[in-house]
């Protein structure tokens, strides 16, 4: 009983460090993000109101691109916190009596340039029988603005957008209705998931995020209503939701953590698509769901054996000895036509009560690294590649028309206005590091972050990289020492290894002070050696000695301000930014090393360091041989 406890204590005690870290996630992102969009907003503004000196037509065509971007870049932003803050905390309510009327028009001339530009008409029907009703007019803006923006946004040229309101029984109808690209009838489950993005909507280039819709649909069902669409690809969409009039919840609605919601479509598609055997089974022992994979291994169909006894279908002991346990059992090997499945078997419970049990069957035969990926894990990479390209794209614009406006090919540029410039193009570089930064943070915590590992010489890998920081350590006068050493291949993903040695030895410039000295290495170590060396660290535990053939060890040296022995302690944490580097205002997010320690983790390496204040540090990470 006492271990229990102990057990729920430690638990808590957890629960409460994640919600911090989700906190503090949404803290610094929201500073760290928008307070230099804003700066960036506001330099540009006074470019384009001529405080600062007229410019020219080209000039002010450069400026208009770098603005644009940069106001998509905000509503990118904004959306990813509220979909960070909706999932921690639910959604704000706050109830207030509106007239529904008055918001749909305040929308509604918001939208007609834009609606204009895209040769769309706005017609609105508001029934006489719409009451004035108690609802968040806030939160009703941004559903209306999110499905308005895409009903314009994916129309046709010379189209029309047809927006009604009417008064049903007890609630509040508004229905939105397009001739647009409509939505696949394959992918209309996924319409309301996080990150959607139909494949036509994809080709069409238009920009986004897929967050609109699945932010509007939990603001809505929040305040007590549904949200449903119809659409024929090719022939357009119509976006439904209601709102009661006296809607039933409490000023603000907080989600349960232990609970996860999954929506029916969802979990429809889970079963579908994922490409592991799986069974869920009731507290009777009875089969709930059964896959695909599951079905052909144990030559079942699922409509045959939904509601029976799961040890009269399935007849293999370990598997129903499995389900008498309270907790995940170890996970065993099954066999059958030259096919191996690992299975893992855990309960589902609620207040320690088990309601269920999950088994999945996972093929062994799977290569991680295989070029046969299945179509699923495919689109995953697509989605990341699109996500990349959506965050980065407009600041990489941004960067190039600030470039051609410091070139001064468009025009000459005054003090103010060069100044101004400079301001963008640091904030604008500030907003790259941080979107790299946090979408890696994202695919980290989501496991998504992949590590494709082959055999590779890694010095090469560290020549590339040195050649790229020459210029800037020259310009801040820091010496860069390298002398590239004859060593034999390691096993590793040359993009991400290249991450974390361009953290590091940027790191190390950034901290190091004019007519100082930063030394990159590579030496090969055993994990004898290693073993040895861990002896001695302070605040780092090495783990990986085993690799037989040793490993490739690399180091940077600098003679920067160092690290305090309070803050050596907390380096890898996330956010984490020691006071040294706050007072000397070094710009940065606090995720880096996080994410440089998560990615040598997973190629079976150690990071550790060594570093004496105001002397300066050394970083050191290791790699196994080939």
């Amino acid at each position: 009983m006492t271990n229990r406890k102990n057990q729920n204590k430690h638990q808590d005690k957890e629960s409460a460090r994640q919600d911090k870290l989700k906190a503090d996630f949404i803290t610094i992102a929201s500073h760290q993000l928008r307070t230099p969009i804003s700066a960036i907003r506001w330099s540009l503004d006074m470019l384009l109101s001529n405080r600062a000196g007229k410019i020219s037509a080209k000039q002010k065509e450069y400026i208009n691109q770098a603005y644009y971007n940069t106001d998509f870049l905000a509503r990118v932003v904004s959306g990813l916190l509220t979909v960070t803050r909706m999932e921690d905390k639910g959604v704000s309510i706050d109830l207030t009596k509106v007239d529904f009327g008055t918001i749909l028009n305040e929308i509604i001339d918001k939208f007609i340039p834009y609606a204009k530009a895209n040769n769309c008409t706005l017609n609105v029907h508001i029934a006489k029988n719409v009451p004035n009703f108690t609802t968040d007019a806030i939160q009703i803006k941004t559903v209306l603005n999110a499905l308005l923006d895409n009903a314009i946004r994916y129309s046709r040229r010379a189209s029309r957008v047809v927006i009604s309101v009417k008064k049903i029984k007890e609630n509040i109808e508004f229905r939105i209705e397009d001739s647009g690209i409509g939505v696949p009838k394959d992918q209309q489950q996924l319409v309301f998931t996080k990150f959607f993005r139909a494949n036509n909507a994809m080709r069409s280039q238009t920009e986004g995020m897929g967050l609109q819709l699945y932010i509007s649909k939990n603001i809505v069902e929040a305040l007590g209503g549904k949200m449903w669409f119809e659409s024929e690809e090719n022939d357009g969409s119509i976006f439904f939701f209601t709102l009661p009039l006296l809607p039933k919840l409490k000023v603000k609605k907080v989600v349960e953590k232990p609970k996860i919601k999954i929506d029916e479509d969802e979990l429809e598609y889970l079963y579908r698509h994922i490409t592991d055997g799986l069974i869920i089974v009731d507290n009777k022992q009875q089969i709930q769901r059964i896959n695909h994979v599951a079905e052909s291994f144990f030559d079942i169909s699922e409509k045959d054996v939904l509601g029976k006894d799961v040890s009269d279908i399935i007849l293999n002991s370990k598997i129903i000895k499995a389900m008498s346990k309270e907790s995940i059992g170890k996970p065993f090997t099954i066999s059958k036509k030259h096919q191996n499945y690992r299975v893992i078997i855990f309960p589902i419970k609620s207040q320690n009560i088990i309601d269920g049990w999950i088994i999945i069957l996972y093929d062994q035969s799977k290569n991680t690294f295989s070029e046969g990926a299945s179509e699923e894990i495919k689109k995953e990479r697509e989605f990341v590649a699109i996500t990349v390209h959506e965050l980065k794209s407009p600041l990489g614009i941004t960067k190039w028309s600030l470039e051609m406006l410091q070139s001064e090919n468009a025009g000459k540029l005054n003090k103010d206005q060069r100044e101004l410039i400079s301001q963008i193009y640091r904030g604008n570089e500030r907003l790259l590091v941080l979107v790299r930064d946090l979408l890696n943070l994202s695919k980290l915590q989501e496991g998504k972050f992949e590590v494709e590992a082959q055999p590779c010489y890694f010095q090469e890998v560290v020549s590339d990289i040195v050649k790229g920081f020459k210029s800037s350590a020259k310009k801040k006068k820091v010496i860069l020492v390298w002398s590239p050493p004859k060593l034999p291949k390691v096993l590793a993903d040359k993009n991400r290894v290249a991450q974390v040695a361009q953290n590091l030895i940027s790191n190390a410039i950034k901290y190091t002070k004019t007519n100082g000295k930063v030394t990159v290495d590579i030496k090969k170590f055993s994990g004898k050696e290693l073993k040895e060396m861990n002896k001695k660290l302070k605040y780092a535990k090495l783990t990986n000695f085993s690799n037989k053939k040793g490993y490739l060890v690399f180091s940077v040296k600098d003679t920067g301000i160092g690290i305090s022995l309070d803050d050596q302690k907390r380096l890898f944490g996330k956010f984490f930014r020691s006071k040294d580097v706050l007072k000397s205002k070094t710009e940065g997010t606090g995720l880096g090393l996080y994410i440089t320690k998560s990615i040598v983790m997973l190629h079976k390496g150690d990071i550790w360091f060594e570093s004496t204040p105001k002397e300066g540090s050394i970083f050191y990470f290791s790699l196994p041989i080939n």
